[in-house]
């Protein structure tokens, strides 16, 4: 991990603590006090190292959930504040906050039908056509209700926006879509932007508040932002949950494919597609379907503790020290995948060794520092981030101290060693009076602000609106201004106003034909085509010119990608094992470097296979590149 990248990382923190003022003119130089001059110069990269190669490590097991390995993350990270000297801001004067959870997993025998009112029922199948767990995190729960379509299953009065317009739904069950109503107008729904409106978590919530037993989520990939294999591998096995405290839940809280919502409405007379575009409108009302869901849902459920791990520094002023600012990590991972032969183990240095061991080094470097912050520091690296922001949420609902007194939380979360940043986004900042000093701090240090364009978490360009949605339900929940920092690399010479557009409709451009050919694609580190690959024998490598298709690498056999290192930079092997990493599926989204190479065969199981990787050469512009490219695999293909 590069200096800079580091010493980026502690500036936004440390000196935004100890320079903090509240209204900052953007064009203020920063002046930073001698303390923390001192204090940053003092920032090691090798600790950050040695605390994400241990996090990482086979013995910790991925740092499952509920898991052996994720208990040793949090009492590792406890003895390091301890050694810091930091003072305990868990349960009973301990570091630890314990989290009462409930692991949930599907059993075989849930049954799940759609029956109209004329006609037989249709049996969906598991995960290749829906998704479903009992919230209420009971064993058995039986579901035989009507189901009423409610468009975007949304209330947000600020925005004159009701999809139930009153109409009573208690005990019935909810079909309705993914996002939120679409618009390019800021003041409606933030415009392009994903708010907490859009998220699975707030339809859910809504349809049983209002007293519904069963909700349905039709997948749509341009509307959820990622494909129907993220919705199934990250809900193929135990999903965790909160204990229950008395809020409804559902009995059956559920995802569709899109195929099986459009049997759905053929089956009620309707036309999928003109529902949809009806559920646009304000005029929008519910439509009862005369269809009805019959579901069995049998699960095992265990219950369980977690722990997040909480520290304090008090603050220097009598007065101050009762607020504080807050610094979170989540420590946990994916863990191990039992029912997967081979390396099973999800080792998640990226996700999110790399943010604990920023969040140690920052702590080291608070707790010895000659002069400390006059507001109060905490320090909580936090659980279950992976299975829904478990362990923030439970924080936010039982802080250490009252949540009105925490002034900002910085939370760091996946950040890639891939060498020295030009540029900075803290997403969420823009909407805090944090905002001026985040800019007077980049420009200091000769960085560009990117903008938080899409109005929540993206970072370095990999991660889905749905992973990264998750932090806003701090600020709407807990009401405790959320920002996470990350560093991101220069894009391949395409201007970061059209990149994420021109990506997306030249990754369709490519993808077709890399699939058929068994070719992994590389553009701005997101991997297209080789869904299926099949067909390498075909494929010479000496069709193409490096130099103008870029480095190229091998898929090995055993599912290995050669070089992988050296292609993507100063990847400086943190959980990569001898500059290689596996390709293999994995049950979400949130470990960046592993859910790219996934993509070979995102099903439940792995199938090893051979192919091709093709990544821009530096400095190329990236549509030349990709049009190229495309050239070649047309010729090779005899296309062409």
């Amino acid at each position: 991990m590069r200096k800079s990248l580091v010493v980026l990382s502690v500036v936004l923190l440390m000196c935004g603590v100890w320079a903090q003022s509240s209204r900052r003119s953007v064009s203020a130089p920063v002046h930073f006090p001698p303390a923390a001059i001192a204090a940053f110069q003092k920032i090691d990269g090798e600790r950050i190292r040695a605390h994400v190669r241990f996090l990482s490590h086979d013995l910790l097991e991925g740092r499952g959930t509920g898991q052996r390995g994720g208990d040793i993350a949090a009492e590792y990270i406890a003895t390091q504040f301890a050694l810091y000297g930091l003072k305990p801001a868990g349960d009973n004067g301990t570091y630890m906050q314990k989290v009462p959870m409930v692991g949930v997993t599907p059993g075989a025998e849930t049954t799940f039908s759609l029956v109209p009112a004329s006609g037989s029922a249709r049996e969906l199948k598991p995960l290749s056509e829906y998704v479903a767990y009992d919230e209420t995190q009971q064993p058995d729960s039986t579901v035989n209700a009507d189901i009423v379509f409610v468009g975007y299953g949304v209330e947000a009065p600020e925005y004159k926006w009701d999809d139930y317009k009153g109409v009573d739904v208690k005990g019935k069950v909810l079909l309705m879509l993914v996002n939120e109503p679409t618009s390019d107008d800021p003041n409606f729904f933030k415009g392009k932007a994903l708010t907490y409106y859009g998220r699975w978590v707030y339809k859910f919530e809504k349809a049983a508040r209002k007293g519904a037993v069963g909700a349905l989520l039709i997948h749509k990939t341009e509307m959820a932002s990622y494909p129907w294999e993220v919705v199934r591998n990250s809900n193929s096995g135990e999903k965790s949950y909160l204990k229950l405290d008395g809020s409804p839940k559902l009995k059956v809280a559920s995802w569709i494919h899109l195929n099986a919502a459009r049997e759905l409405a053929a089956a009620a007379g309707m036309d999928l597609d003109k529902m949809m575009h009806d559920a646009d409108s304000r005029d929008f009302r519910p439509v009862p379907l005369p269809v009805k869901l019959r579901a069995h849902m049998v699960s095992k459920v265990r219950s369980f503790e977690s722990n997040n791990v909480i520290a304090m520094l008090p603050g220097s002023d009598a007065k101050l020290k009762t607020e504080a600012v807050m610094y979170t990590a989540h420590y946990d991972h994916l863990g191990i995948r039992p029912d997967m032969p081979g390396d099973n183990i999800y080792n998640g240095a990226d996700d999110n060794a790399t943010g604990c061991g920023i969040l140690l080094e920052l702590a080291h470097a608070f707790s010895g520092a000659a002069q400390q912050p006059k507001r109060s520091i905490l320090f909580a690296s936090v659980t279950a981030e992976e299975q829904g922001l478990l362990g923030s949420e439970y924080l936010g609902k039982h802080p250490p101290i009252p949540a009105g007194k925490i002034t900002l939380d910085l939370n760091y979360d996946d950040i890639p060693p891939l060498g020295s940043p030009e540029e900075v986004e803290v997403s969420g900042s823009e909407r805090t009076t944090f905002y001026p000093t985040v800019q007077a701090l980049a420009a200091e240090f000769r960085l560009a602000t990117r903008p938080d364009a899409h109005g929540i978490v993206i970072t370095h360009g990999t991660a889905s609106l749905e992973d990264t949605a998750w932090f806003l339900e701090l600020v709407v929940q807990c009401r405790i201004p959320v920002v996470l920092v990350g560093a991101q690399r220069p894009p391949n010479t395409v201007g970061s106003d059209a990149a994420p557009n021109l990506r997306a409709a030249l990754a369709v451009a490519v993808a077709p034909v890399a699939r058929d050919l068994g070719v992994l694609v590389v553009m701005d580190n997101c991997i297209y085509g080789a869904r299926d690959v099949r067909k390498t024998s075909n494929f010479a490598l000496d069709a193409f010119e490096a130099g103008e298709f870029g480095p190229l690498g091998r898929v090995d056999a055993d599912g290995t990608v050669e070089g992988y290192a050296s292609l993507f930079g100063e990847i400086d092997q943190l959980g990569v094992r001898d500059g290689v990493m596996k390709a293999r599926p994995v049950p979400s989204l949130l470990d960046s470097q592993e859910v790219r190479l996934a993509r070979l065969h995102p099903g439940s199981t792995y199938k090893p296979v051979t192919g091709t990787l093709i990544v821009p050469a530096p400095g190329k512009d990236l549509v030349a590149w990709v049009l190229a490219t495309l050239r070649g695999l047309l010729k090779v293909s005899n296309l062409a």
